[in-house]
């Protein structure tokens, strides 16, 4: 393993670099935040399980929805023999997520659709680290499990993003 040492100078250099060419980089989705200029965001689709959640009681066929958006940043860490770490994290998102919800009614052979939306908590998505992704950012797929809460309602009982860095 070699180690690389760069100037203070080469540093702002290369991070101005990297940030304006990741705006024009297309092929991941990943542009900078409109919101804030020093995070990044991405549509990601999304990768329900709902195995086992009812809606008003009934047990459902199918759940379809939308893409996502996440906010993430990309930190680096270094010192004056180099860089130490680069470091991914989720920040924030789409505020909710748009279900259409698929079941059969007790005692009845009629399909129902309805179309619901449910909140999003980024503050408890879990990142989970992978060297497989090929660059530094997170996946295009955001994996979030579903359940039901005491009152019987849809909500979101964990959000799972994979961060990578090289």
């Amino acid at each position: 393993m070699k180690k690389i040492i760069l100037t203070t100078e080469q540093l702002d250099k290369i991070t101005e670099w990297v940030s304006s060419d990741m705006s024009e980089d297309q092929d991941l989705g990943e542009t900078i935040s409109s919101a804030n200029s020093n995070y990044y965001e991405m549509e990601c689709d999304v990768d329900l399980d709902y195995y086992g959640v009812t809606y008003k009681g009934n047990e459902i066929d199918n759940i379809d929805t939308s893409s996502v958006k996440v906010i993430f940043d990309i930190s680096m860490e270094h010192r004056s023999w180099g860089i130490k770490g680069i470091y991914v994290s989720v920040i924030n998102g789409s505020e909710s997520l748009p279900l259409s919800i698929d079941y059969y009614p007790e005692g009845s052979d009629d399909h129902v659709n309805e179309e619901i939306e449910i909140p999003i908590n980024w503050d408890s998505a879990n990142e989970e680290s992978s060297d497989s992704l090929g660059y530094i950012g997170i996946d295009q797929i955001v994996d979030i499990k579903l359940a039901n809460n005491n009152e019987g309602d849809i909500v979101i009982e964990s959000v799972i993003v994979k961060t990578s860095i090289l």
